[in-house]
């Protein structure tokens, strides 16, 4: 960002978490622990807001400003932020225009529909955008987990149906997300029986 931080990832953003909420308690836990001592604390509002915070304000990587230049049939993400999105944004010759569901909706479909070449950009873990929505929240908090699928059955839906059909491209510092790992662990089962 402009101050020369690097986004926080997991433990990076367990750290802040823990050093804002708990006087720099917990930091031997787990992210999911952390913030969900932190709700207790504070509030999940609060908890959010902060993590809105910490993740706004980057810039994106090249990698990110690679991503419009390929034909994707979908993009998911756990990442809050918006660097796809400004990637998108910031690119001119983009054959796709990015439409983002963090939650479910009646008329995905319809929205996919109503766009000439879309693109559709699932944040499975929600957005920074709607740090507030009590149907979508940020996926973060032990309960957040739990309930994962509410309000998000589709979305996760999307990516097993896809996932039998398409490559996946994975594109991060490593695949924990017990969530994912099943879906891709299922898929993976059955392909090969």
């Amino acid at each position: 960002n402009v101050d020369g931080h690097s986004m926080p990832m997991g433990n990076g953003l367990r750290d802040l978490l823990a050093d804002k909420f708990l006087a720099g308690e917990c930091k031997d836990r787990t992210l999911e622990e952390v913030a969900t001592l932190a709700e207790n604390e504070v509030g999940r509002n609060a908890v959010f807001r902060y993590v809105a915070e910490q993740v706004s304000g980057f810039s994106c990587t090249p990698g990110h400003l690679l991503l419009p230049s390929f034909r994707w049939k979908a993009i998911f993400s756990l990442n809050y932020d918006h660097l796809v999105e400004d990637a998108y944004r910031g690119f001119v010759n983009s054959s796709q225009l990015l439409k983002v569901f963090f939650k479910d909706q009646t008329a995905i479909d319809r929205e996919i529909a109503s766009s000439l070449n879309p693109i559709p950009y699932y944040k499975l873990h929600g957005t920074i955008d709607a740090i507030y929505d009590a149907e979508a929240p940020l996926i973060l908090t032990s309960d957040t987990y739990v309930d994962f699928e509410l309000h998000r059955k589709r979305l996760f839906r999307r990516l097993e149906d896809l996932a039998y059909d398409y490559p996946i491209v994975f594109a991060g510092i490593r695949l924990t997300d017990p969530h994912i790992k099943s879906i891709i662990a299922t898929v993976e089962k059955e392909a090969s029986s």
